[in-house]
């Protein structure tokens, strides 16, 4: 394999170094005193502090549509800080992996920056197996359309110290962050986390998490968990949570009764803290080194085997939706996705000035923005089909909204506010005796009810992949055949719309649909229900909380949303989360729903069958202490 000595290149120069043919790599020389650089040809990198200080600069580009994946190890006994800078063009993938391996008394500073055009991504990932002290400073931006995937994992051990600060600034729409943290803290080691989230104006539509996993091992160990989410724009979700506590006695009973001692225990809970960050990375890499091609693309082995896993997923999904054809599965990135594709292709070529597109109230801003979209540009009228206030639909209602001048009726087929079912089957026939279609948004129901399109007779149908256990950045639009046939390309190029996704979330969506028809509906939904019904009854014994909806556990589907009396609902998340529970707050993206029932924001809080009545009742112990930790006394 050929290396090349970075520090025998001209001094302060840029040098251009060539991996793979997908990634450029420059280094600042000349800004090092001593330190040693060897970059191989398969994208690794290799930064020794064997000098006093040694310092680098490293930038990685990417060109448009390209996937770049660089390793950089960190090795020394010395000062070494290494400032990373990422620059994707558009549509382009760079996968940054930091891994340090420096001596015990070593200190690494390290800085990545990156700026994420159009449709990129960054995913960065940092493992700490408990060597030297690290300081982290990484500021990332994210414009339209472009994603961050963080995982760190970190073991501090000794008086070692590990401070991490992430920033992202959400500066374009429909953006999208993950923020992945864990590790274990033993003996005097110090450790501080600081994740910054920020929607910035001009953000709609952007989705931001950030979550940290802390074992604390010692009595000696600091731990500083410090998340923050800002926001200057309206229809975000930003989500943050933490789990930071010592081992549980059912736990240390578990490896007990197995032969482990305490001390046993905490080591193989602290490995497994970070190797779960490896195990993930050895997933990627396999995938990206053995099994990514594109499908429908090349008549090469790999590229056969990731279309047979392609249409495979395709056939999974038709058998889950109960679809009659495969060629009436179409993969997009998400149900918002969907449903603009169904908005922009069919919509604007299908519905003309004086025609009605019927919306109901219950939608969530991803199933009426699209329709005022299409009514604006077409001239057409957009109508509301209005809930009662428990959130059931009239189907006499329906009947006087929907007329022959409806060419387009909306509705959701599980509402993520309040978890109703609403009757897609008798909306589908009024629409129909009217030469109307209806579009379903089945983002909520699919995880939770058996969904038959069939039975249903919807016309379009959309959910996404992570609300059913699989991956970000794959979903489904369901049409009726014929439909879809008439529709102009949303996309144009290559396998047209097919070349949204990304083939390996198609196959993770197969694995998720094989995982849930293998636990089946039925016994999902028991678990869901009694843990609804245990909410709810609790909830009745606190009188200033507040039940929106029914007061039938059966009528929720998994969803509780609610307000605590004097309490705005922001706080009231807040106050959860610093117990360990997370809830969502806010109007949901469903302002018009909240604004028809009498609310601004609310609190929900979301079950699916793998939570456990602990978990419900730490939710109820901590609601029953809200308003005294508010200062209202009870």
């Amino acid at each position: 394999m050929e290396t090349i000595l970075v520090n025998k290149l001209p001094t302060r120069t840029w040098n251009r170094l060539g991996v793979n043919e997908t990634a450029l790599l420059w280094d600042e020389a000349g800004a090092v005193d001593g330190g040693t650089e060897v970059l191989s040809a398969d994208g690794r990198l290799e930064l020794s502090a064997d000098a006093p200080y040694a310092r680098r600069t490293v930038e990685i580009t990417a060109a448009r549509g390209q996937r770049v994946t660089v390793y950089e190890t960190f090795r020394g006994g010395d000062h070494l800080h290494v400032r990373t800078v990422l620059r994707p063009e558009r549509g382009a993938v760079i996968r940054l992996v930091q891994v340090q391996v420096m001596d015990e008394h070593a200190v690494l500073r390290s800085e990545v920056s990156a700026h994420c055009p159009e449709g990129s991504s960054v995913e960065l990932y940092r493992l700490l197996p408990g060597r030297g002290d690290t300081y982290a400073d990484d500021r990332l931006t994210l414009a339209d359309g472009a994603s961050l995937k963080a995982a760190m994992g970190y073991l501090g051990r000794k008086q070692q110290v590990i401070d991490l600060n992430l920033a992202v600034d959400h500066v374009g729409r429909n953006t999208r962050s993950d923020i992945d943290v864990s590790g274990a803290l033993s003996d005097s080691a110090k450790k501080v986390f600081r994740g910054t989230i920020d929607f910035k104006n001009g953000s709609a539509g952007s989705i931001g998490s950030e979550q940290e996993t802390v074992l604390l091992l010692g009595d000696d160990v600091v731990n500083r968990t410090v998340p923050l989410i800002l926001c200057a724009e309206e229809n975000v979700e930003g989500t943050h949570g933490a789990t930071i506590g010592a081992l549980d006695d059912d736990t240390l009973f578990y490896f007990e009764s197995r032969g482990f001692d305490r001390d046993a225990a905490e080591r193989l809970m602290a490995r497994a803290a970070v190797e779960r960050l490896a195990h993930d990375l050895d997933a990627v890499n396999r995938f990206y080194c053995e099994q990514n091609a594109n499908p429908l693309r090349g008549l090469y082995p790999l590229s056969v085997a990731a279309t047979d896993a392609y249409e495979n997923a395709r056939a999974a999904v038709r058998r889950f939706l109960n679809a009659g054809s495969t060629s009436e599965i179409v993969f997009t990135r998400n149900t918002t996705e969907g449903l603009n594709l169904a908005a922009y292709s069919y919509g604007l070529s299908h519905i003309r000035a004086g025609d009605e597109v019927v919306v109901s109230i219950l939608e969530h801003h991803s199933d009426l923005l699209p329709w005022q979209m299409v009514c604006r540009q077409t001239g057409a009228a957009l109508k509301f089909l209005e809930c009662e206030p428990d959130g059931s639909l009239d189907l006499n209602r329906a009947e006087a909204v929907i007329t022959d001048k409806t060419k387009l009726v909306a509705v959701t087929h599980v509402s993520n506010v309040i978890g109703r079912v609403n009757p897609i089957q008798q909306l589908a026939d009024i629409a129909h005796r009217h030469g109307a279609v209806i579009v379903v948004d089945g983002a909520q129901s699919t995880p939770h009810i058996p969904v038959d399109v069939q039975a249903l007779d919807a016309d379009f149908l959309a959910f996404s992949g992570h609300k059913v256990y699989g991956p970000m950045g794959i979903g489904v639009l369901y049409g009726k055949r014929a439909l879809l046939e008439e529709m102009p390309p949303f996309l144009t190029g290559g396998e047209m719309i097919e070349s949204v996704t990304r083939e390996s979330g198609a196959a993770g969506l197969r694995a998720a649909i094989e995982y849930v028809e293998s636990v089946g509906f039925d016994a999902m939904h028991r678990q869901e229900l009694a843990l609804t019904q245990r909410t709810l009854t609790g909830m009745a014994d606190m009188p200033h909380i507040h039940v929106i909806g029914s007061d039938r556990a059966e009528e929720h589907n998994g969803i509780v949303t609610f307000t605590v009396e004097g309490v705005h609902p922001h706080d009231v998340s807040e106050i959860l989360a610093c117990d360990g529970v997370d809830v969502r707050a806010g109007h949901h993206c469903a302002q018009p729903l909240l604004q028809h029932l009498g609310y601004s924001a609310t609190v929900r809080a979301s079950f699916a069958f793998y939570n456990t009545e602990n978990e419900v009742d730490r939710l109820l112990q901590s609601l029953s202490t809200i308003r005294e930790r508010m200062g209202y006394g009870n």
